[in-house]
């Protein structure tokens, strides 16, 4: 049978011996702790062996950072005043993350967003390409023939295969940019019978122009074609054409270089390639 008096008297020694032991070992903690300034305890304010009472109105604090739950083992003696329990922390190392939980229910569906502003009127882009090419030779000297007044001819290309937009006129052999943006243009010229074709390819706008580019074309032995293409920023009404060419030699000598071969040979176009308006 159970001998509770010989079990007290053993509980009764190991209180005794905790109080010799823990003494000495919660005076050093206490001094410790003020020093550290973590704890402030008097002998006139008790403390409860499951941890701290609450005090009276403290002075306004800052208030500290959040800082996660730990466990601690407080080891106190109840009946000794002016003592401050010591508490030892527990918490263990941080376990492994556990298995991904089920997706959750499909929610509610949300309120419709508000109204956006009117958006803009597109803006419409012309169409804007042409192709037409000779269907006769240049049988005579432009600069020399009475039904040819101008000073410069120009070029009329007559037969038109493509003109979306109507920005060539066969007529005059101009082409009239109408609407500002990059374009390309694109000339060849053919040549045959040993003769020789050249020609300035022009742009301008009222009383100014300027050369784009010239094509020189000499049918030896019998027959050739040169062409070229450039990319060109043109303004609205901005003209380009194809001139006849007039040259002479270093000894003054006028070499007729008119001769441009029909039939599509020589030819004339050009597109938009793309707006700035």
């Amino acid at each position: 049978m159970l001998d509770y008096s010989k079990l007290a008297a053993a509980l009764l020694l190991s209180i005794a011996w905790i109080g010799l032991v823990a003494q000495p070992a919660f005076g050093e903690l206490r001094h410790y702790a003020k020093r550290r300034g973590e704890f402030e305890t008097s002998a006139d304010q008790p403390y409860s062996p499951i941890g701290y009472r609450s005090g009276g109105g403290g002075g306004g604090g800052v208030p500290g950072g959040s800082s996660p739950p730990q466990c601690q083992l407080e080891i106190a003696c109840s009946g000794v005043s002016g003592r401050t329990p010591v508490r030892l922390p527990i918490q263990g190392p941080r376990g492994p993350p556990g298995e991904r939980g089920p997706p959750g229910e499909k929610g509610m569906r949300g309120e419709p967003g508000r109204v956006g502003e009117p958006g803009r009127d597109a803006q419409m882009v012309p169409k804007v390409a042409f192709y037409a090419h000779l269907y006769n030779n240049t049988h005579r000297d432009p600069f020399t023939d009475g039904a040819n007044s101008e000073a410069e001819p120009v070029v009329k290309f007559e037969i038109v295969e493509l003109n979306a937009g109507s920005a060539y006129d066969p007529a005059s052999g101009i082409f009239t940019a109408p609407v500002a943006g990059v374009y390309q243009i694109y000339v060849k010229i053919a040549a045959q019978g040993q003769r020789t074709a050249a020609v300035h390819v022009m742009t301008g706008s009222g009383s100014q122009k300027r050369l784009l580019f010239p094509l020189w074309c000499q049918s030896v032995p019998d027959w050739g074609d040169t062409s070229n293409q450039i990319l060109v920023r043109l303004q609205r009404l901005d003209t380009v054409w194809v001139q006849y060419r007039q040259y002479w030699s270093s000894d003054k000598t006028y070499v007729p270089v008119w001769y441009l071969h029909g039939y599509s040979y020589s030819a004339f176009s050009g597109h938009l390639v793309f707006t700035d308006e």
